[in-house]
C-alpha cells in the first residue's frame, strides 16, 4: 500500500507511525519519499506505486503536490484511496470533485485530532473499509461484459 503526504519536519512524522503500525499489520507500505527517477516523473511513479497497492493513505494536511498527485492517479485507477486530514485544516478545494466523481473508490477525508487517535482508527476506519472497498473493486474488475441478447 501507499502513503502519500508531505515530508516536512512534523508531516513526516505521521507518514513514518503509520508505515511502522502497517508493517506490524503484516502490510508493506511505501512512503513515497525518495529522489526523482531518471527514466520517469514523480506522476508516473506515483501513478505506478498505487497502481500496485491494495489501498492508498494520502495526508493532505496543509498538501503541495498531493493534490497533483490524486489528481493525476485517482481517475486512472480503481484503487481505495483515503485521505486523512488534521483536524483543524482544510481540504484541497478538488478533493471534494474527486470523492464526487470517483466515491466508488474514494473516501471522505478522516479527520484526526492527533497522531495516536489516527493509530488507534487506523483498523476500524482505514484498514477495514479500504480491504472491503478493495474486495469489491476487485469483483467489479474480474466481471465479465455480457451484453445482450434480443
Amino acid at each position: 500500500m501507499l502513503l502519500l503526504g508531505r515530508f516536512t519536519e512534523g508531516r513526516i512524522a505521521i507518514l513514518e507511525r503509520l508505515r511502522e503500525e502497517l508493517r506490524k499489520r503484516d502490510f508493506l507500505p511505501i512512503v513515497f519519499n525518495f529522489d526523482k527517477p531518471d527514466t520517469t516523473t514523480f506522476t508516473q511513479t506515483v501513478r505506478l506505486l498505487a497502481g500496485m497497492s491494495r489501498f492508498v493513505i494520502a495526508d493532505v494536511t496543509n498538501p503541495k503536490s498531493a493534490p497533483l498527485e490524486l489528481q493525476a492517479t485517482v481517475p486512472e485507477l480503481m484503487v481505495p484511496f483515503r485521505p486523512i486530514i488534521e483536524e483543524g485544516e482544510k481540504p484541497f478545494a478538488m478533493l471534494e470533485d474527486l470523492w464526487i466523481q470517483y466515491r466508488d473508490w474514494v473516501f471522505e477525508p478522516l479527520y484526526y485530532s492527533s497522531l495516536e487517535a489516527l493509530v488507534a482508527a487506523l483498523d476500524e476506519k482505514i484498514i477495514k473499509p479500504a480491504e472491503i472497498r478493495f474486495a469489491e473493486l476487485i469483483a467489479r474488475k474480474a466481471e465479465r461484459m455480457k451484453g445482450e441478447h434480443v
